[in-house]
């Protein structure tokens, strides 16, 4: 599950160049002799940033489930800030929310 943005990015020794900036998880399952499940899950988390880059963050792990258990892989932490201005001055606000991920695999 990903989604992805054709970018172009200036001002290199190459001049322009064009980069694919991607989000998103990939979760790749494998069933083990012994009835166990392997998840190689891949991480990705590209954006544009100031200047002509980039930012990229890329992360993989190796997870081995039990099929029909739920299984934590971590999670994610969103975090929204923001100013607003009144008479009093400046107000800034910033809210953090912690998402749980897990993974149940199920055999047919």
């Amino acid at each position: 599950m990903s989604q992805g943005t054709l970018v172009a990015l200036s001002g290199g020794y190459y001049g322009t160049t064009f980069a694919q900036l991607d989000q998103g998880i990939q979760v790749t399952p494998q069933l083990t002799p012994d009835g166990s499940v392997v998840l190689q899950i891949s991480q990705r988390f590209d954006q544009p940033a100031s200047h002509n880059t980039a930012r990229t963050q890329h992360s993989a792990t190796t997870l081995r489930v039990t099929p029909g258990r739920w299984q934590p892989m971590g999670s994610i932490t969103v975090t929204q800030s923001g100013s607003r201005q009144s008479i009093g001055g400046y107000q800034n606000q910033q809210q953090s929310m912690t998402l749980p991920l897990e993974v149940m695999v199920e055999k047919e």
